[in-house]
């Protein structure tokens, strides 16, 4: 079989790289593996031109993951497919979850085996190996195929929305939580371009396939006799930009497209209902067929709107915006997206990775809120910064702003973090890391390495172990006493009339040897906390266990859950705040 860059005739839309001794010199589980240079200028190059970049790669996914996030290139990627499975069903996973066509698809291996059995079971596709890549920017088929920025979003978008239908029973129900809208635009000429992208590249969902010229439908969007209309999606996914055009032309339909970026959401049906079922001369095969007399009820029109989103609220609800901030860890991180209304403005303050030591910065423990309150910058800044997993920007927080009318706050580093406490000062505390671990104890270095190393990409020595031994003592976990403390003191910090919403943690048994017996720590934390903010003002609790009944509602750890549980939990917060500050949610963004 031909594996050669000049082979190739389509536009390519999506390539698909594998890692080991192709993205990268050398194999990730057998140690270290340098990057090449070009390789990655390229992925960025194919970005900004429109054209998504997959992974199909026989690896742990975990420490690839983790491997290319500290490098800065995790989210170039979308529907990554890493597993030690064969790669042919790994590349046909990509591709359906992509909505493409083999035939639009490069896929680039070192070993010729890969190469042919991805294209037996992937008729179509294109394949190459690693020494043709650098000719890759100079060839026809990649070049532009649209914003850049519009296109990687969409796929983003799409890797959301695969992951959530998992969980519900079946793909209409997915549908109605959806909360699709169509926005119909008759002032054409300003979106001409995309709607020529879309009249002469689209096929799966082109009706009638009328190929014609820029200069052509300039006259087209100028004739008085058609109406032109360009079809705008968004839903609580994000907003899929113009990806449908019609046209039509005494009663008969013309023109008839929309992008492959909405196949089956029932976009095509509903607006062929919309325009009373006219008359169409189909051209070519459809990925859908339309239907004379059906209109899919999960869909919604909005008010035709040129510049941005806006809903229908009353002027009281439009007019007023509320300044949320969300403080916390990867549950928080979950959430965020399912809280984008229009009148609520999100502020995050969520975990990051040093640009230094690409250690994870954890910076939601309550310690941590306390600790600039208490000793000036000068005086635990020296300390600090010779803690890889610390640094000053942890320390800044907009939490106590007077501006916000909500803060939504996590307390699971609580519950799961160790606190150690300076021994010269005992008011400069840091806490990190499984409280069952300890960076005073050697017994339990090794361990802290592996895992610093597997799950972040970041080296911790023994030298750092000694120096921190030297100048820390290890408390544990924060006591429930002054766990209780430390919520009331925030809660005072707080001004009056803010809203507090403080999320506690499950208490399932979650079967994995390192959390043995943790449940029953979360037990008793979870029942501190709602005996402390009996007493607070504007202070509610969001128990995650309304929504956790058994393990398979987590996600590979006691602090992470299934998707559907987010949801729900987004939903409690909203009720909250409409409830508490006589506002509707708005419209989601």
């Amino acid at each position: 079989m031909k594996h050669k860059l000049h082979s190739i005739t389509d536009p390519i839309k999506l390539v698909i790289w594998d890692l080991d001794d192709t993205f990268w010199q050398g194999t990730l589980e057998e140690g270290e593996v340098d990057f090449i240079s070009e390789n990655i200028r390229i992925v960025k190059l194919l970005t900004e031109r429109g054209i998504v970049n997959s992974i199909c790669s026989k690896n742990e996914y975990s420490v690839v993951k983790s491997y290319l996030t500290e490098n800065g290139l995790w989210e170039y990627f979308v529907f990554p497919e890493i597993s030690w499975k064969p790669k042919g069903q790994m590349v046909k996973n990509i591709i359906n979850s992509a909505k493409l066509r083999a035939n639009n698809v490069l896929f680039i291996d070192d070993l010729a085996a890969n190469l042919d059995e991805v294209k037996s079971l992937n008729p179509g596709i294109w394949t190459i190996y690693p020494e043709s890549i650098h000719q890759i920017p100079s060839y026809p088929v990649f070049q532009s195929t649209g914003s850049s920025d519009e296109r990687l979003q969409y796929y983003k978008i799409l890797e959301k929305k695969k992951e959530e239908i998992e969980y519900l029973s079946s793909n209409e129900e997915f549908l109605r939580q959806s909360e699709i809208r169509i926005f119909i635009d008759f002032d054409c000429t300003k979106h001409i371009d995309r709607i020529d992208e879309l009249i002469n590249r689209t096929n799966q969902l082109n009706f009638t396939k009328n190929r014609i010229s820029l200069n052509e439908l300039n006259h087209l969007l100028r004739d008085s006799s058609v109406q032109n209309a360009t079809i705008r999606v968004v839903d609580r996914y994000g907003d899929y930009g113009i990806v449908g055009f019609f046209s039509i032309k005494q009663g008969k339909l013309i023109h008839f497209l929309f992008s492959c970026r909405v196949l089956n959401m029932g976009i095509e049906q509903w607006i062929y209902s919309y325009l009373k079922f006219p008359e169409i001369i189909k051209c070519g095969e459809t990925a859908i067929e339309l239907e004379n007399d059906y209109t899919p009820s999960w869909i919604k029109l909005e008010s035709i709107d040129n510049t941005s989103i806006k809903g229908n609220n009353t002027s009281e609800t439009a007019s007023y915006r509320i300044k949320c901030l969300l403080k916390g860890g990867c549950d928080l991180e979950q959430i965020y997206h399912y809280l984008k209304y229009e009148n609520i403005e999100l502020i995050k303050e969520f975990n990051y990775h040093s640009s230094d030591s690409k250690a994870p910065i954890r910076r939601e423990h309550t310690e941590i809120l306390k600790l600039p309150y208490h000793v000036t910058e000068s005086e635990y800044s020296p300390i600090i910064e010779k803690i890889p997993f610390c640094e000053n920007q942890m320390f800044q927080t907009d939490f106590f702003n007077t501006d916000n009318n909500v803060v939504i706050f996590s307390v699971l580093m609580d519950y799961f973090a160790g606190v150690y406490s300076l021994k010269q000062n005992n008011l400069i505390k840091i806490a990190y890391e499984d409280f069952l671990l300890s960076y005073t104890e050697p017994k339990d270095r090794e361990a802290l390495k592996e895992r610093a190393l597997s799950w972040s990409g970041y080296e911790i020595n023994d030298h750092f172990f000694e120096w921190f031994l030297h100048y820390f003592r290890r408390l544990g976990p924060i006591s429930e006493k002054d766990f209780s403390e430390n919520i009331c003191w925030i809660r005072n910090h707080l001004p009056q009339q803010t809203i507090l919403i403080i999320i506690n943690g499950s208490e399932v048994d979650y079967p994995n040897p390192l959390e043995k017996d943790r449940h029953n720590r979360y037990k008793s934390m979870n029942k501190a906390l709602q005996e402390t903010i009996k007493n607070l003002p504007n202070t509610f609790l969001l128990d995650v266990n309304k929504y956790i009944s058994s393990k398979e509602d987590h996600s590979n750890h006691i602090n992470h859950y299934k998707r559907f549980v987010y949801k729900q939990m987004a939903d409690e917060i909203l009720s909250i705040i409409e409830k508490e500050l006589s506002v509707a949610r708005g419209k989601r963004i």
